[in-house]
């Protein structure tokens, strides 16, 4: 496998999992879920506590991170690490599949121009 391929895979896909808990709201039923909300693709990477307080006929609500300097945060690196593999070996799959049947189309092209 190709560093320069490795390097640009991981690169878009680092990218891709730190973007997710900015893009992606958390859908919450209840009080409860309101103490460790959770943030991140595929795998939720940031836990945060938050202070809003919904009456009960709000639930449920979608939530964006908030900020992190008035709520509790917290990085859950394993998941960080899982997450960017995750979609670092979806990427690959993709490209080599992509690649593959690029091989093949023009491998029947040149067979059909050679007959």
């Amino acid at each position: 496998m190709n560093r320069k391929v490795m390097l640009y895979t991981f690169t878009i896909s680092l990218v891709l999992v730190l973007l997710s808990p900015f893009l992606l709201p958390v859908e919450v039923t209840n009080f409860s879920q309101l103490k460790a909300l959770r943030f991140g693709f595929p795998f939720p990477f940031i836990e945060q506590v938050s202070n809003i307080i919904p009456d009960r006929e709000e639930f449920p609500i979608r939530l964006t991170m908030q900020n992190p300097l008035t709520n509790v945060t917290q990085i859950l690196l394993g998941n960080l690490v899982l997450s960017v593999l995750n979609v670092m070996v979806f990427y690959l799959a993709c490209w080599y599949f992509i690649k593959i049947m690029m091989f093949k189309r023009k491998k029947s092209i040149r067979s059909k121009m050679d007959s």
